[in-house]
C-alpha cells in the first residue's frame, strides 16, 4: 500500500478529536486501552491509527512513517527539549492539539503524493 493512501486514512481514522488518544494504541469505548488492531477499538494513537491503516503491514507502516518523521522534524527543528523523533513522542506530548496532530499528517500526506508515494 502506498505511503499517501496509508496516512489519509489514518487521518481518517482520528478525524475526530473522540477518536484520537494518548497513552495507547488504541482506546475501547469505554477507555479501555487495546490493541491498535483490537476489533472494539474506537479510538487510536497517531501510531496505532497508522499501524491499523496499514492493515499491521509493517513494511507498509515503516515506509508511511517516515514522511511523517520527515514533517515532524520539519517542526520541531531548533526547538528546546526535543529530544528525539518519535511519532509516539510528538502524538503523546500533553501539548500537542487533536490539529496539530492531523496537520502532521495532512501535510506528510502532501509530501508523499508529491514525491509520487
Amino acid at each position: 500500500m502506498r505511503p499517501s493512501l496509508i496516512l489519509a486514512a489514518a487521518r481518517a481514522l482520528i478525524a475526530t478529536p473522540e477518536k484520537w488518544t494518548r497513552g495507547a494504541f488504541g482506546r475501547t469505548a469505554d477507555g479501555t486501552p487495546c490493541s491498535s488492531g483490537d476489533p472494539d477499538a474506537v479510538a487510536f494513537c497517531l501510531s496505532g491509527a497508522l499501524i491499523s491503516a496499514s492493515n499491521e503491514d509493517y513494511q507498509a507502516w515503516q515506509e508511511a512513517t517516515v514522511y511523517l518523521k520527515r514533517v515532524i522534524a520539519a517542526e520541531l527543528e531548533g526547538r528546546p527539549n526535543w529530544t528525539g523523533l518519535s511519532v509516539i513522542g510528538y502524538s503523546d506530548n500533553s501539548e500537542r492539539t487533536h490539529g496539530e496532530v492531523l496537520a502532521a499528517l495532512s501535510r506528510a500526506c502532501a509530501l508523499a503524493i508529491a514525491e509520487g508515494q
